[in-house]
């Protein structure tokens, strides 16, 4: 019976507490090469909205909270210049709702598929575009030797790469 409480609290380092996804992570950087920019839309987008997201259990899995998504999708904007300064000053309103965030429950390459809602509306007048873009990312034993660490590494790859494609989206905006 000792041996088994020994092996346990050898093992309970390397199970680790669950942490919710950062915003820094799930930001896109500056730049990015496979973003296209618009510089007619620079300085035109603010964020109304973000719903969805869910406080991560520490004892469960890495979840995406508005909070951290909110700050990832302005980041992201405010990076490629599409971000309006001051917020009432946008051209395009933008709602995000995260749908879902489809994780694996155990794995050694951890895939992780996030689904989101973009409601963009314009300012002047009632016309609303949707967009519902979907984005996987994976993250393996090399980026993180425990699994709950991994699957948040997954988890904000796959934001990101969500994010990146609403990004994407926006040179085509009218």
């Amino acid at each position: 019976m000792r041996n088994s409480a020994l092996w346990m609290l050898a093992f309970l380092p390397l199970l680790g507490c669950a942490s919710g996804a950062s915003s820094v992570a799930m930001t896109v950087g500056p730049g990015p090469s496979d973003v296209p920019t618009s510089a007619r839309h620079k300085g035109s987008i603010g964020v109304e909205d973000v719903s969805g997201g869910d406080e991560t259990n520490p004892m469960w899995k890495s979840n995406v909270s508005n909070t951290e998504f909110r700050g990832a999708l302005e980041g992201s904007l405010k990076n490629q210049e599409y971000l309006a300064s001051p917020a009432g000053a946008a051209k395009y309103r933008v709602k995000a709702e995260l749908v879902s965030v489809d994780q694996p429950t155990f794995g050694l390459d951890m895939t992780v598929k996030a689904t989101v809602n973009y409601v963009i509306s314009q300012a002047q007048n009632a016309q609303k575009i949707s967009k519902r873009l979907v984005a996987s990312a994976t993250a393996t034993m090399s980026d993180a030797f425990v699994g709950v660490t991994r699957l948040r590494i997954a988890t904000e790859r796959a934001m990101q790469a969500n994010i990146k494609e609403f990004l994407k989206e926006i040179p085509s905006l009218p």
